[in-house]
């Protein structure tokens, strides 16, 4: 990890926002987002970088070793941000205002921009009627429920039939072709193991939890490992959050009151266990180091943050196949 850490004292105080188009068709323009911040412009000190894979990519997780030396610099010839090559589209360095935290990042890559002037549904509007508690009767317009920010191009062009400009799509940082994202924080104060640390998702960022992986972590639940595109499959992760995600959107203006409060959830549960976490890990790393200097090797760092890590990618998992069943149950008739 310390070669990453070299390369993002490059970013100094600036965090930097980048898109890339991965192909010709302009539904896929400007399909991917990455986000980087300098040590200085964070709240604490470290550094990160984060993407999201917007496409219909094959997606499975697995750990590759190390093919370099510890302590070393490597040229990247080929990276996620894709600002070297013809793709790049755009890539603005600001100052920001204030200190950016590891969960602003995350509330960025969750952006459909709702309340403003760009969200794509804001004219789709239904007349809601209410009475108050004199039995009077008040007609009020409200966006419809049954509409969201990933409608496609054939429902856009339906609309738009009927109603000529009543739908404009703005490209949202949140897409509802995102393969998975991740927000990768290096912190060189900690050991390499807990120093490094990623957030990942599968599918659309607003509406998956992320779990944590660790540089220590030596392995990942079974069900990660398994491709998530070509066919769905019950023993695939993926699918637990596309299926869920989707039918959210049903009826989204129902189906987002339910399904970004889980998200919530989990995203305050992983921050409040994270100090905890970290602080056991580091004294584990510690007695891996006594043992090693007593001739026994040990790995009771690495084995509990693998055991943390998995413990919660399953729990968000499983959590999201009963929301996918819950959610057929509850818009069976909205379809």
């Amino acid at each position: 990890m310390n070669h990453l850490r070299k390369l993002g004292i490059i970013f100094i105080s600036l965090l930097t926002i980048s898109t890339s188009a991965q192909f010709d068709d302009p539904e896929y323009n400007e399909s991917c987002t990455s986000i980087m911040v300098g040590k200085k412009a964070s709240t604490d000190g470290s550094v990160m970088t984060a993407h999201t894979c917007d496409a219909y990519y094959r997606t499975w997780l697995e750990f590759v070793p190390q093919k370099f030396e510890k302590d070393t610099t490597v040229a990247i010839r080929w990276g996620t941000m894709h600002t070297h090559t013809a793709w790049s589209n755009e890539n603005i360095e600001v100052k920001p205002d204030k200190k950016v935290d590891i969960r602003d990042v995350l509330a960025l890559y969750r952006t459909t921009y709702d309340g403003t002037e760009f969200k794509m549904i804001r004219n789709i509007k239904i007349e809601n009627k209410k009475k108050d508690k004199e039995g009077k009767e008040t007609i009020d317009t409200i966006v419809s429920p049954s509409v969201h920010p990933w409608m496609d191009r054939d429902k856009r062009k339906m609309l738009n039939t009927l109603k000529k400009d009543i739908v404009y799509r703005e490209r949202p940082i949140a897409v509802q072709y995102c393969a998975y994202s991740f927000v990768v924080q290096l912190r060189d104060w900690l050991p390499d193991e807990i120093g490094g640390r990623l957030l990942f998702s599968i599918d659309i960022p607003r509406l998956s939890p992320r779990f944590p992986i660790y540089a220590g972590n030596l392995d990942l639940p079974k069900s990660y490992k398994i491709d998530n595109q070509d066919h769905f499959s019950r023993d695939a992760a993926g699918w637990a959050f596309r299926r869920a995600n989707h039918l959210a959107m049903v009826k989204w203006g129902e189906g987002k009151k339910i399904i970004e409060p889980l998200v919530k959830e989990y995203e305050d549960r992983l921050f409040s266990e994270i100090e905890y976490i970290e602080k056991k890990a580091l004294e584990l790393k510690q007695q891996d180091e006594e043992n090693a200097k007593n001739g026994k090797e040990s790995k009771l760092c690495r084995e509990f943050l693998t055991k943390y890590t998995n413990d919660f990618a399953r729990t968000v998992k499983d959590r999201w196949w009963e929301l996918g069943d819950e959610l057929w149950v509850k818009f069976r008739w909205k379809f």
